[in-house]
């Protein structure tokens, strides 16, 4: 009796390898599939739709994600523009703060707290957002500085998640923004989850948000 249920455990610890998907994807195979696609971001234009001219911000938070180094020219590229574009829509704003965090988020600090300005005074009355307008940031002056040759991606390799791993620290200095305004009474789902994931970038690069 001893024996067989000693065996019946055995069976059952190398069940789950025999039974294991056929079809399960390797780490190997998403890695290359993770470097065929930043090859491809270094060529395809950055396409717009009816209501947003590109989408250069979700394109650079992809390219750092991907290991796509700072010095690679397509990347400077599509950085000088989100830093000089002007900031008018939720969805992109809430990119930028992303990727200028996850980037050097003391050397963006200034900028990142512009986007905390747009989202906070995006905000509707309910609590939601929706696609937002333009607003005043002239109280936190951006300065770009020279073309910076390093980043805290590593190259050759798609960049891991998790502040585990984060090659850059949180800005000692913080930069207090408030909320000035509502912008509507109701907004939407889809734009409230992006606004989420910027504000939360903007705070872990020291941006004092309201509590409230």
């Amino acid at each position: 009796m001893a024996r067989a249920f000693i065996l019946f455990l055995l069976l059952g610890a190398a069940m789950p390898a025999v039974a294991q998907d056929p079809n399960a994807v390797s780490q190997r195979e998403i890695d290359q599939a993770i470097r065929k696609g930043a090859e491809f971001l270094k060529t395809a234009p950055s396409s717009g739709d009816w209501l947003h001219a590109n989408c250069d911000e979700l394109i650079l938070l992809t390219m750092i994600h991907a290991g796509i180094p700072e010095s690679n020219p397509k990347f400077d590229e599509y950085l000088r523009h989100c830093l000089q574009a002007p900031l008018e829509k939720t969805y992109k704003v809430a990119c930028l703060a992303m990727a200028l965090e996850e980037l050097d988020a003391s050397a963006y600090q200034m900028k990142i707290a512009q986007c905390a300005a747009f989202l906070l005074d995006n905000q509707a009355a309910n609590g939601q957002w929706s696609y937002g307008k333009t607003v005043d940031v002239k109280n936190y002056p951006f300065v770009e500085k020279e073309k910076k040759t390093e980043t805290g991606a590593k190259p050759g390799g798609a960049r891991e998640f998790g502040s585990s791993v984060r090659e850059h620290k949180k800005p000692s200095k913080s930069i207090v923004v408030p909320q000035t305004k509502h912008e509507g009474e109701a907004g939407d789902n889809s734009n409230s989850q992006y606004a989420a994931l910027g504000l939360r970038a903007c705070f872990d690069a020291n941006i004092k948000l309201p509590a409230e």
